[in-house]
């Protein structure tokens, strides 16, 4: 198809009226295309266990920050660049591209202090790795359950509205009504298809929302364990701030104000009691108490507290990979159940019917 000179003149003009108009429009409401731009390449998507694997790998091959952070093509990385040659410090700049929250801040913090940046960045990818393949360990165990809500609500869906009617018609036909089709055929004529179809939709999202809620399906999943797994989230950043050379009471603030520490140690420590008297007194578990305990005697809380974390984050990889196991004999349990309780429905009348005959 061969478009003129003019029609092309029209429809350039056309769209430079529009243009034109878009950017009034922003003017009239206080807004500056160019701070559109810049906000929308601010917010470009941050791959945040990638960044710290690959600048920590940089480092600890001698490559500097600026130098690493001018290898990829980036906007944020270089804007944290132009940040920290202009003299904002670098947990900061991090912070200001939501990189990292409190207690991570204050491990870049230290780290530039000590020198040892490169194990920090290394540090919080390994805790952005290990969140994602337990977020990735909660989603495989909730997804087959979900499956099988699915097939129930289509099924419970297809008996009421088209598989019960027909039935209960022939049923009629055959003068052996029966009493809980006629409810549900009753429910079926007060409640169209259309406005059930939403609800059990609406029902559904609901429910998937509350499954995908990690922390209430920890809640489910860990049962009693849960106070001792929220343990082990504290631990395991306290250990990582004592480790990059941080005093207790300055780690216990940072973690408190990050809102990862569940419990009261300051007040106890304070009044001068040791180590191991406060976290028991802070009711933590028997078994962190025998670590503290050990840490005391020889000096070296870090090293315990690292000890206790493998062994804990170790036992509860192998909770969650029993649980997987025991959830998909349970879903076919109920799938089952709700398939048999619609079969009654559906065969007993017919049963009766035939009897009757």
């Amino acid at each position: 198809m061969i478009i003129n000179k003019k029609t092309k003149r029209d429809n350039a003009r056309k769209t430079k009226i529009k243009f034109d108009d878009f950017k009034k429009l922003l003017k009239k409401e206080g807004l500056n295309l160019d701070e559109i731009k810049k906000f929308l390449k601010n917010n470009e998507k941050i791959n945040k266990e990638k960044f710290f694997y690959e600048k920590g790998i940089y480092l600890e091959n001698g490559i500097g920050l600026i130098e690493a952070l001018s290898l990829d093509n980036k906007i944020y990385e270089k804007e944290i660049k132009k940040d920290i040659l202009a003299g904002m410090p670098l947990y900061e700049s991090l912070k200001k591209y939501n990189l990292i929250d409190g207690s991570e801040g204050s491990l870049i913090m230290l780290s530039e202090e000590t020198g040892k940046l490169d194990q920090a960045f290394k540090d919080i990818y390994t805790s952005f790795k290990e969140k994602k393949e337990l977020a990735t360990t909660v989603k495989t165990i909730l997804l087959y359950p979900m499956i099988l809500l699915v097939f129930s609500f289509v099924f419970i869906f297809a008996a009421i509205y088209y598989i019960i009617p027909s039935l209960y018609e022939m049923l009629v036909s055959l003068d052996a009504e029966n009493s809980l089709l006629r409810n549900i055929m009753s429910f079926k004529n007060l409640v169209k298809a259309p406005y059930a179809f939403t609800f059990l939709s609406i029902l559904f999202v609901f429910i998937a929302k509350t499954l995908l809620n990690q922390e209430k399906v920890f809640k489910v999943i860990l049962g009693s364990k849960k106070a001792l797994y929220d343990e082990l989230i504290f631990i395991e950043e306290f250990q990582k701030l004592i480790d990059s050379g941080m005093d207790i009471y300055k780690a216990l603030k940072v973690t408190k104000d990050a809102g990862i520490n569940p419990y009261k140690l300051e007040k106890y420590i304070e009044k001068g009691l040791t180590l191991t008297e406060s976290f028991r007194k802070a009711n933590f578990s028997n078994i962190l108490l025998s670590y503290i305990k050990m840490a005391e005697e020889t000096g070296d809380l870090a090293f315990f507290l690292k000890n206790y974390v493998d062994l804990q984050k170790s036992f509860f990889k192998e909770l969650l990979k029993k649980k997987s196991q025991l959830i998909e004999p349970i879903s076919i349990i109920i799938m089952g159940g709700v398939v048999l309780c619609i079969s009654i429905i559906i065969l007993m009348p017919m049963l009766s019917a035939y009897e009757g005959l």
